[in-house]
């Protein structure tokens, strides 16, 4: 009896490691639009924002209205991803970014094949 319980938690734990594995490479991508949109926004590469989101999305918040957004955002260096929901090919993103001097901003994004159709930066890490 001893034995079995050891083997069906041996194959459990195989079976965490690989699922992890799995979910890390299907996120990947989703991860680094993610990540390469936030920092572009507040870097003010607005052209990399843009090819980053849908086509009709980019009609809805053209470079201008990015440039409103964003003005006076302090550059974030960091960006990490703790919540990753996935459902056909639309995906679900929530993390935190954070810049140099310690300031942090939630992140939630929607993202479709990849593209960004919806983000909240909140609250945005300003100049003075």
């Amino acid at each position: 009896m001893k034995r079995i319980l050891l083997m069906a938690i041996g194959i459990a734990a195989v079976i965490g490691v690989l699922l992890c594995i799995v979910l890390s490479r299907v996120s990947a991508g989703a991860r680094e639009t993610v990540r390469e949109f936030t920092i572009a926004v507040s870097t003010e590469a607005y052209d990399d924002a843009l090819a980053l989101m849908h086509p009709e999305f980019a009609k809805e918040v053209p470079v201008e209205r990015l440039e409103d957004m964003f003005v006076q955002t302090k550059p974030y260096t960091t960006v990490k991803i703790t919540s990753f929901e996935i459902n056909n090919s639309r995906a679900t993103l929530s993390g935190t970014a954070e810049t140099d001097d310690g300031c942090v901003s939630a992140l939630d994004f929607n993202l479709l094949s990849e593209q960004v159709v919806g983000f909240s930066i909140t609250p945005l890490c300003k100049f003075d």
